[in-house]
């Protein structure tokens, strides 16, 4: 599934994530820029929770930026499905 457009979901709060996701060539993979205070110790967990509902959702070739307060891994995976159906247009303009 394609990205049509650059999206965002969450906040930068704390114990919440902030997600920006952009299309990619075709072939450039998914890439993850991340910060985070806890970066050091699960920056690993965080783009693997971060890279499952991509590629739940078919999602090959992106470009994600995440700034990362604590949030859980629920809210994770919320956020950046959230951002993929905007940069879908799947859920109409609310990005």
């Amino acid at each position: 599934m394609l990205l049509i457009r650059s999206a965002v979901a969450g906040a930068v709060q704390r114990n919440d994530i902030f997600v920006r996701i952009a299309p990619a060539a075709a072939g450039e993979g998914i890439r993850i820029s991340l910060q985070s205070p806890v970066a050091a110790q699960f920056g690993q967990a965080i783009a693997a929770t971060i890279r499952a509902p991509l590629a739940d959702l078919g999602i090959d070739d992106a470009a994600v930026e995440v700034e990362d307060q604590g949030a859980l891994d629920f809210a994770i995976r919320a956020r950046v499905v959230a951002a993929v159906r905007r940069a879908r247009g799947d859920c109409g303009d609310v990005s």
